[in-house]
């Protein structure tokens, strides 16, 4: 039986030494939580390096959302999660804090308490 493909794309704040290794853990994991439920894409016009402006953030997510072919994105630095947890329901995996940053949160589900807004708050 052929797997269901699943497209990712990532954005990233900026240019940094780390951001290769980040991928690299990050695709892996991936794969080894999904391996046998799905096809998983990670193509290299869907992984994206900003310019750690939030114009530049917002463009390229703008940009990543509009593409019909990315199925899931992942946003991968502090302030593209900030930009992307201000939107209407995309998902964002780091915060740094929900109280100063304004970022959803209903602490009785310890959740976004947004349709598809997951993040993890930075120290876990």
């Amino acid at each position: 039986t052929q797997l269901p493909e699943v497209r990712v794309g990532f954005i990233i704040d900026g240019p940094w030494e780390g951001n290769e290794e980040t991928l690299k853990v990050t695709r892996e994991e991936i794969l080894v939580l999904t391996r046998g439920e799905f096809d998983v894409r990670f193509l290299p016009e869907m992984t994206i390096e900003a310019d750690w402006t939030v114009p530049g953030i917002e463009a390229a997510i703008d940009r990543l959302l509009k593409d019909p072919e990315m199925d899931v994105l992942i946003t991968w630095g502090l302030i593209t999660s900030d930009v992307i947890c201000r939107r209407e329901s995309f998902p964002a995996p780091v915060v740094l804090n929900v109280e100063l940053q304004g970022i959803p949160y209903v602490p009785a589900s310890d959740s976004s308490g947004v349709t598809n807004l997951s993040y993890v708050t930075w120290p876990i």
